[in-house]
């Protein structure tokens, strides 16, 4: 814990900003995002812990709560229902991203060297956060492995329909090495951690789907975007 305390602190020494310098109360430069941080005392649900200073409005922080929310033109139920608790982590993770005032550190221009749009990148993913978003996914599924890039919504469809076959341990590294890789870097304290959760991720999976299955993919934490800034606090917590 220490270790990653230390790293942090240097993050806030040597890290130059892409908002003017500033790590705290900045809000990126997105589509959806306010040009400044303020109080915004009506939004909604899982976005309230940033009321007091949020760089989202309240009309965005609804669109965070749809199944399909209009924010991304993208379908949560892409692949079925997901269930109440896993759902809930992913309207987390956007208003986080959507709301959150202190991503300073995080915050990359999307296309190198120009400020026109940003985005978040490598944002810290906690222990505990991952084991229980794991914990909430594990019985919901979807049917792709790579949510960033290439969703033609018909061969999402076929896939259903036709019931496009994988192993088990193909599905398995799907998940673990593609889903959101590319916006944050998982961050765990120890790497046997690791070792056992590939471990167990692997045995849950080949009970859930002997030998060649259907292409829906059981979600697991690791992909899932979690906050380092929690609830809204102005302060960094010490990674565990």
């Amino acid at each position: 814990m220490a270790q990653w305390w230390l790293i942090l602190l240097g993050l806030w020494t040597v890290l130059p900003s892409l908002a003017g310098g500033k790590l705290l109360n900045v809000c990126m430069n997105s589509k959806h995002h306010k040009q400044e941080p303020g109080p915004e005392d009506k939004l909604y649900f899982e976005c309230m812990p940033w009321k007091d200073n949020a760089c989202c409005t309240r009309d965005t922080s609804w669109e965070a709560h749809l199944d399909e929310p209009l924010l991304f033109n993208f379908s949560m139920t892409h692949c079925g229902l997901l269930t109440p608790l896993c759902h809930k982590h992913f309207i987390q993770a956007i208003c986080f991203y959507e709301c959150s005032p202190n991503l300073g550190p995080w915050i990359q221009p999307v296309v190198p060297n120009r400020q026109e749009e940003q985005r978040l990148w490598d944002v810290p993913l906690c222990l505990e956060d991952c084991e229980e978003w794991w914990k909430d996914c594990r019985t919901s599924h979807t049917c792709k492995a790579d949510w960033l890039h290439g969703w033609v919504w018909d061969q999402v469809k076929s896939l259903l329909s036709i019931g496009l076959q994988f192993t088990a341990l193909h599905l398995l590294h799907l998940i673990l090495q593609q889903l959101w890789l590319q916006i944050m870097a998982l961050r765990l304290r120890e790497h046997h951690l690791v070792a056992n959760r590939l471990e167990q991720a692997e045995t849950e999976l080949s009970l859930l789907l002997p030998g060649p299955t259907r292409a829906r993919i059981p979600i697991p934490a690791p992909y899932c975007l979690s906050w380092l800034l929690r609830h809204g606090r102005n302060q960094l917590s010490p990674l565990h």
